[in-house]
């Protein structure tokens, strides 16, 4: 089940939005589920979910869910909000623009058919999807406005970085106004759009402030864990260095590590992650509803960000770090940049050997978290604080 309602005044009212997302609505909860719950309270909203191809679905089988739910056709999430499921794009779109063209063209017209079918009228598209420039324009919108949470090209090379490049550069360089979740992808997008704006990530504060409620009892599935308990929130994805975690754990059988999310199998080499797995000392337990997240977290000593330090991981901004902060746990990570300006609400390492060092004193009881000054930062850094910024500057663009 996705949080609750924006409860408020809302800018934007009686408006026909639809998102086109990165995320399907049943996966784990993001800034664009969060953005569609807070819109429907005084919009209709349409969500169309992940995209992608052929490729992908021999990369992560997972994924024959989400084309199985594109038969569906619109489905109703709650009051003014509807989801979709699109279909398969043309594959080598990465590699092929006119590939690449064609999809969007696919898309362009299967928007149109579902506008049509729940009476959209000039709509406000607010897209997070990369390869959605050939769509500016030719919605009838009354705006197209890029919402980037990621470099969707630093993890790629050769053709296919360029190729994706060139797409998101068409898309930014059109749209009416971008907002961008890191620092790092603001300074790029401004360059190509001057109607750009940083607003980072944030936490669906209320829910994990529970943690520290008397009424929230620890979970049995982490009180049967033993040892000092680390845990990692979110997807254990490419991002992720393995290989820390594999080193720092078989060298600490006393300490626990706690994965809740879903692991993306594809993204590491089959005996690296079959390795770390079998640990008799690390602890997968899988996807978790988010409104449950609190009894687990409550049983935790720390909370981990261990991301590598690329220039992937440096336009991130870790949903996971607003969360962890409103739970008043400790919280060590890796120096990316967008942790690094927060250097008063976690413990940051700069390479692996100081990561371990933080862990060992926060298992000899040396270091310890700052809770007034996190559930401060985090009552700061609230959905609803972020959903009014954003609410403002796409009512200041409507055409």
């Amino acid at each position: 089940s996705k949080p609750g309602l924006f409860i408020g005044i809302a800018m934007l009212e009686n408006k026909d939005i639809i998102i086109i997302s990165t995320m399907d609505w049943d996966e784990s909860v993001q800034i664009m589920h969060q953005m569609a719950l807070r819109l429907s309270r005084k919009n209709r909203v349409l969500y169309i979910g992940r995209q992608f191809s052929i490729e992908h679905l021999i990369k992560y089988p997972s994924y024959f869910r989400f084309v199985i739910n594109s038969f569906k056709g619109i489905y109703k999430i709650k009051e003014n909000l509807w989801g979709k499921a699109p279909f398969l794009l043309k594959p080598a779109r990465y590699y092929l623009r006119f590939m690449d063209n064609i999809s969007q063209l696919m898309m362009r017209l299967r928007i149109k058919r579902w506008s049509k079918k729940l009476g959209f009228k000039n709509p406000i598209i607010w897209c997070f999807f990369p390869n959605s420039g050939n769509l500016v324009g030719k919605l009838n919108e009354s705006l197209f406005f890029y919402h980037c949470v990621d470099c969707f090209s630093a993890n790629s090379t050769g053709r296919k970085k360029k190729i994706i490049d060139q797409i998101e550069y068409d898309l930014g360089k059109k749209s009416d106004l971008i907002i961008c979740t890191s620092k790092k992808i603001y300074r790029a997008k401004k360059e190509l759009n001057q109607n750009t704006f940083y607003i980072p990530n944030a936490a669906e504060t209320d829910l994990f402030l529970k943690v520290n409620s008397d009424e929230i009892k620890v979970h049995e599935d982490i009180e049967k864990i033993p040892g000092k308990k680390f845990l990692h929130l979110g997807y254990l994805n490419a991002k992720t260095n393995l290989k820390i975690l594999f080193e720092i754990f078989s060298r600490h059988p006393e300490w626990s590590f706690i994965q809740i999310g879903e692991i993306m199998k594809k993204d590491f080499k089959k005996k690296e992650l079959e390795d770390f797995l079998s640990l008799p000392n690390v602890f997968s337990l899988g996807f978790i509803e988010q409104k449950e997240l609190p009894a687990y977290i409550k049983g935790c000593d720390a909370c981990l960000i261990p991301l590598n330090k690329n220039e992937w991981t440096d336009c991130v901004s870790p949903l996971k770090f607003f969360e962890y902060a409103a739970t008043g746990k400790i919280i060590i990570s890796t120096n990316i940049d967008e942790i690094m300006q927060y250097p008063e609400n976690a413990f940051i390492a700069t390479n692996p050997s100081e990561f371990e060092l933080l862990m060992e004193k926060v298992f000899k009881g040396e270091i310890a978290a700052n809770p007034e000054a996190q559930l401060e930062f985090a009552r700061n850094n609230t959905w609803d604080k972020r959903f009014e910024e954003i609410q403002k500057l796409v009512e200041n663009n409507l055409k």
